[in-house]
């Protein structure tokens, strides 16, 4: 902070120390429970400032209104529409994937959410609209395990929104929908393998033949180091596997 009370531009605190960092924008920081929520409020030192106040009188406001019992209904203006806030939601949460990953993610959700949510802002979600939601990713083809990814991936939609998820979705039917499903491994005859395994070049028929002869899944393969080999061990297997034969 600069004064008289004033936040000085492009400067950060790091470590205790002032540095200069031009490329960033300000963020406000609210809490839902004790997870942090961060709202993008631009570059501009003085209208950050201003946004932080006015949301600090809000949340003060809020708070003193549900204690009287009343409900503040605030202007359409300032509130976001679905498709904005998924926007403003896939920035935050799905910033560790690259641009191009994220921005099929958003559009594919759009598309999903368009059909699914006819409402026009977050705290009208009823439901039956994330029933539709995730009947809407099933019918693009995604496994069902994605399907429960995606529902919980809508509450975490409503919590950013700061709708409350137990008011919209009842606890049972959140339970229901992010039950995994139990797939039954499929089984492959001799002949399917051998027709695999014949136009495979040296590497992969090394690797389908080591996952077809140990049993090892494919997480365990691919961490499989020389050091996870015990030579000694494999030796008293076969001098014993001898005897008995």
């Amino acid at each position: 902070m600069a004064k008289p009370a004033k936040v000085r531009p492009d400067a950060v605190l790091a470590n205790g120390q002032e540095r200069i960092y031009p490329d960033g924008y300000y963020c406000i920081r609210t809490y839902l429970g004790d997870k942090p929520q961060y709202t993008n409020v631009g570059t501009d030192p003085a209208e950050a400032l201003q946004k932080q106040q006015r949301e600090e009188k809000l949340l003060t406001a809020r708070d003193s209104a549900q204690v009287a019992g009343i409900e503040i209904v605030e202007p359409a203006s300032e509130r976001h529409c679905v498709n904005t806030a998924l926007i403003s939601f896939t920035r935050n949460h799905l910033s560790h994937i690259g641009a191009a990953t994220r921005w099929t993610v958003t559009a594919l959700s759009l598309e999903i959410l368009s059909q699914a949510v006819p409402q026009n802002f977050p705290e009208q979600i009823e439901a039956v609209d994330v029933l539709r939601y995730c009947a809407g990713v099933e019918k693009q083809g995604l496994s069902p395990v994605l399907v429960r990814i995606g529902s919980a991936r809508f509450c975490t939609f409503l919590r950013f929104c700061k709708v409350k998820v137990a008011e919209v979705i009842p606890c049972e039917m959140r339970k229901k929908l992010g039950r995994f499903p139990k797939n039954e491994p499929t089984a492959y005859a001799q002949k399917e393998l051998d027709k695999l395994l014949s136009v495979c070049d040296d590497y992969y028929r090394l690797l389908f033949t080591f996952l077809t002869n140990t049993g090892f899944r494919m997480q365990e393969t691919m961490h499989l180091t020389w050091a996870d080999v015990s030579f000694v061990d494999f030796s008293c297997l076969s001098q014993a596997q001898a005897g008995s034969v």
